[in-house]
């Protein structure tokens, strides 16, 4: 824009206007395609008068028409109007969309009533404007104070809305479009995030960024829904931490995998691996060896992890032993004597000896939550008699002494529970985040035994002892995961909704002496944890799972060895639902186990957390047309001293990443009746509004989020409340 057309423009309009006024401008008259938008604002000496002109030719030269009247005079030819006598003109060029950002500084000193219509070289024209200093100044909305108040939870949101579409398509499953997400790494578009595309390379130091990809598995969106027909489906290692700025509406499954069994060993020596845990879950006892897989081979089961606690858990010591316990083998060992032989092995004999059916109890259930004692806990590993089938010589396999290994012990409760009082005082400064969100115990795995194995004489075998064929034990089952899940809005889990941290289940085997030797049973894990926390009354009509795994059974079908290995179940994990005010046990009907009133609690201040969001309602500008952005003031009191925040000028400090106070805007055309968008909004933008007028999808109405980071407040910790805000803008 050269100087001398700006020369013109203040001689040809400088006249009366208060020296501290801005210019309201009014849009008039119809346009035959462009639109344009304008703003009058007074910069101390200067007023600057900005234009907003969209939707005329690509990359064309066109022309602001200024004039000190109103007309209406069709131009000849066409179907669009002149719509004020010209008397100087401000050029411009437009881009590729055909849009153009025009401005022009005039002396704040007197300026008459003005008009201005645009062009471009397609000769259609747009609407026009008119500036009346006489009227009002710049319009503004005046949010007042408490617009929006520092949340408890809910996080940053710095994800935007979730969309269980970003993870990896695994199909339908169960009837339902089952979505993997990894928690060890997941990526997120970066045309997702609140913040969107630019912001997040800059912010990554890489131009060519596409996905911001999360590592730590905590996981901070705006908005949460999972439809009915979606499976959201976590894996990996980490625990699942999901925090949530407004509502989070669950009418489909949210599933923590547990693996499934590991491949089978290489050979026929080595017990079968325990399953691994994952999501914080415990593995489960690898079964028992072959005393032919190594010299001082273990022959029993190994007992399956136990439960995993947060680092500095005030009861840790009591977390040993919540493993199922590993099985016996039987027999306990290879005899290297001939006395041991007698003691230890039994062989089928009615005539002629030709078998063993010498069988290990399957692996113990790995346990958790015991509201009472001996209550929702794991159960022993035990043996069997193959009922169902007819048994060869059944009295003598009733009255054996040896064909059936000692029974396996469950893993022990853990005392996960804790009182409102010790919770109040002496446990006042842990986080629930901290003491309830722990992964699932193990189960136990079996021992090796010698069902089916071909008799030997004590000759032949201490001729050649690796004749004697020993089955290794089977593994136990992993524990489930945990989730923790802090909502700020309302969290409502639907009638088809269902939250699923089962324990895994202990090795099995159907099996005939035709098919050679099969493994044992393993014990089954004991269900994970679930945490809610929200600000608000949680609903949760539907299913929450916490059951544990199911114990293996090992059957041997035929008439001849008639027996069973069978795995302890796993016991339950623990729910633990937590509000401002204490929820409701009998509320959660579909809790499983069912709920009870040491499933709910008070949610404690040392869970807050210090970084949240809050979002506004969309506000109406008043304005028919889209408006011009300007800046906003927002006046926020940190601590005990009170902060401007705004991006009037280059002098004033803004709201944006870095500072305890962060806002971000969105626009949108909204009816004025519902305030509600009737199209597609803009991208939010942070620290400064104006940047919404280069958006296609600006409109009529306005939204805002403000982030509140105590972390970054003078005392690390301060109060953070809203004291007011007020948004300008032009017609």
């Amino acid at each position: 824009m050269g100087s001398c057309k700006t020369s013109a423009l203040v001689l040809l309009l400088a006249a009366s206007l208060p020296a501290q006024g801005s210019g309201r401008c009014s849009s008039y008259g119809k346009g035959c395609g462009p639109t344009l938008g304008g703003s009058s604002v007074s910069l101390g000496a200067l007023r600057r008068v900005e234009f907003d002109y969209r939707g005329g030719a690509p990359n064309a030269a066109g022309a602001h028409m200024f004039g000190l009247s109103a007309i209406d005079v069709t131009i000849p030819g066409t179907s669009c109007s002149l719509l004020t006598p010209p008397i100087a003109f401000l050029f411009f060029m437009t881009d590729a969309n055909g849009d153009a950002k025009s401005k022009v500084d005039l002396p704040n000193s007197n300026l008459l009533q003005f008009y201005v219509q645009a062009f471009d070289t397609s000769l259609k024209t747009s609407n026009g404007l008119r500036f009346d200093p006489r009227n009002s100044v710049t319009r503004s909305v005046d949010l007042g104070r408490d617009v929006v108040t520092e949340g408890i939870l809910g996080g940053s949101g710095m994800l935007g809305a979730f969309d269980v579409t970003h993870g990896k398509y695994l199909g339908k499953i169960g009837g339902k479009d089952t979505y993997e997400w990894n928690t060890d790494s997941m990526k997120i578009p970066l045309s997702a995030t609140l913040n969107g595309v630019e912001y997040w390379r800059k912010k990554l130091n890489d131009p060519k960024a596409t996905h911001l990809v999360i590592k730590d598995a905590n996981f901070e969106f705006l908005d949460f829904v999972l439809q009915q027909t979606q499976r959201l489906r976590f894996v990996g290692s980490q625990i699942p931490r999901i925090k949530v700025v407004r509502d989070a509406t669950i009418d489909g499954e949210i599933e923590l995998a547990v693996p499934g069994a590991p491949s089978a060993p290489p050979n026929g020596l080595k017990g079968r691996p325990g399953h691994l845990g994952a999501l914080g879950g415990a593995s489960g006892g690898e079964g028992g060896h072959s005393p032919h897989y190594a010299t001082n081979a273990r022959v029993d089961g190994a007992p399956g992890g136990d439960i995993q606690l947060a680092m500095g858990h005030p009861r840790a010591a009591s977390r040993v032993g919540t493993g199922g316990l590993g099985s016996r083998a039987n027999p306990s060992k290879q005899p290297t004597t001939q006395a041991e032989y007698t003691n230890l092995i039994e062989w089928i004999a009615p005539n002629t000896p030709f078998a063993s059916r010498q069988t290990s109890a399957g692996g113990g259930g790995g346990s958790y939550w015991s509201p009472v004692p001996g209550v929702y806990v794991g159960k022993d590993g035990t043996t069997a008699i193959n009922i169902g089938f007819q048994s060869y010589l059944l009295s003598q396999l009733q009255q054996s002494k040896r064909a059936f290994g000692p029974d396996s012990k469950a893993g022990v409760p853990f005392p996960v529970w804790f009182t409102s009082s010790e919770l109040a005082n002496q446990y006042a400064k842990y986080k629930s985040a901290d003491l309830f969100v722990n992964g699932g115990t193990g189960g136990g795995g079996a021992g090796a035994d010698l069902m089916f194995a071909n008799h030997l004489s004590w000759a032949q075998m201490q001729a050649r002892p690796f004749d004697l064929l020993w089955s290794p034990g089977g593994g136990g089952g992993a524990g489930g995961g945990a989730i923790a899940l802090q909502i700020a809005g309302t969290v409502t889990l639907g009638a088809t909704g269902r939250i699923s941290v089962r324990g895994g289940d202990g090795d099995g085997y159907d099996w005939t002496y035709l098919a050679g030797k099969g493994y044992s049973a393993g014990g089954g894990g004991s269900g994970g944890s679930v945490l809610i926390q929200t600000a608000q009354t949680p609903k949760l009509n539907g299913e929450i799972d916490v059951r544990g795994g199911n114990g293996g059974i090992a059957s041997e079908k035929s008439i001849f060895l008639s027996t069973k290995s069978i795995g302890g179940d796993g016991g339950a994990g623990y729910i633990r639902v937590e509000a401002p005010t204490t929820p409701n046990y009998s509320l959660f009907p579909k809790f499983q186990p069912p709920a009870q009133i040491q499933n709910v609690g008070l949610l404690r201040p040392v869970d807050h957390d210090k970084v949240t969001a809050a979002t506004s309602a969309w506000q109406d500008t008043g304005v028919l047309f889209r408006p011009l952005f300007l800046y906003y003031e927002l006046q926020v009191r940190i601590g005990n001293r009170l902060v401007l925040f705004s991006d009037r000028d280059r002098f004033t400090q803004r709201a944006e990443d870095g500072q305890p106070v962060v806002i971000l805007f969105q626009s949108a055309p909204i009816d004025s009746l519902t305030r509600q968008p009737t199209g597609g909004a803009t991208r939010w933008v942070e620290g400064e509004i104006a940047p919404l007028d280069d958006e296609e999808d600006v409109g009529n109405g306005f939204r805002f989020m403000i982030r509140f980071d105590r972390t970054k407040t003078p005392g690390g910790d301060d109060k953070i409340v809203v004291d007011s805000l007020r948004v300008f803008f032009g017609c």
